[in-house]
């Protein structure tokens, strides 16, 4: 079955947040969808707005390695922690 996508009543319109102007925008979705969305946001202590924002933020990328560089970028901030268990290399490599 093929699904179409009703535009007509999709309107979008500046907010300024923090500086950073953002579009405001109306979304047509099943009320009991909403619902289960509004309470998983509500749960993790954010609006349903932070909670639909967070998820396409995590799931649009301007560049498809955004995410590795993302990685590299924490793993070279990363303070090296030191080895409690006093293991050397050759005895974790050790067959």
């Amino acid at each position: 079955m093929a699904t179409t996508l009703d535009t007509y009543f999709v309107r979008t319109y500046n907010v300024c947040r923090r500086y950073n102007a953002m579009k405001n925008i109306t979304l047509a979705i099943d009320e009991t969808l909403l619902k289960r969305g509004r309470s998983f946001a509500q749960r993790r202590n954010m609006s349903f707005n932070a909670f639909v924002r967070d998820l396409i933020e995590k799931n649009v990328q301007e560049e498809p390695a955004q995410w590795a560089n993302e990685l590299f970028a924490l793993m070279d901030a990363a303070e090296p922690r030191p080895n409690p268990s006093g293991w050397s290399r050759e005895e974790l490599y050790r067959v």
